[in-house]
């Protein structure tokens, strides 16, 4: 079942299928710990025995973080997402951020920052799980 996703890069999802081959009988796929952020500009004036003055100069770009958690077990490849995920940075790839039908925002948003953190490696190097924490920006 699909929650969301991110562009045509990165789909979120959860699955169980009973009847399926042992290595494709679960998925999960998703994120956790979203915080979004909307702010605006705003310029303060000084005057003279006088409380400041306040002027709106419009809205910044908004940005949100959360971590993705990918481990084999359940059905996710970690070295494939994060490659992914890096190609995603390293060429400026943007996309809707989506969680269920509605995007988040208004515009496109580009992953500005990721940071991974490889928490099992078997044998022979096969990383097993890892957690990512990746930010995002409003991209207009």
């Amino acid at each position: 079942m699909a929650i969301g996703k991110f562009g045509k890069y990165l789909t979120f999802e959860v699955y169980m299928d009973p009847n399926g081959t042992p290595d494709k009988r679960v998925k999960c796929l998703t994120f956790a710990n979203l915080n979004r952020r909307v702010s605006n500009r705003i310029t303060k004036h000084e005057r003279i025995t006088r409380k400041q003055k306040v002027q709106f100069n419009g809205p910044n770009l908004s940005s949100m973080t959360f971590t993705m958690v990918f481990s084999a077990g359940l059905g996710v490849k970690p070295r494939e997402m994060i490659e992914r995920l890096e190609k995603c940075v390293r060429y400026g790839y943007t996309g809707y951020f989506i969680v269920g039908t509605k995007k988040i925002g208004k515009k496109k948003y580009l992953i500005t920052d990721m940071s991974e953190e490889w928490r099992c490696i078997m044998q022979n190097g096969k990383l097993v799980s890892a957690n990512v924490d990746i930010t995002m920006e409003e991209y207009v």
